[in-house]
């Protein structure tokens, strides 16, 4: 999802928007992982 948002013209404001705000902004270079796990229905 994140690739396929990289380039989105609505992202790209976004992200410009957000670069005000973020101490690191996101390049989009990394591993799309998605969000982690954080617990589990037993």
């Amino acid at each position: 999802m994140r690739a396929a948002l990289a380039d989105h013209p609505v992202n790209v404001a976004w992200q410009a928007q957000m670069d005000e705000l973020l101490a690191v902004p996101d390049d989009y270079s990394g591993q799309d992982s998605g969000l982690p796990l954080d617990w589990r229905l037993p």
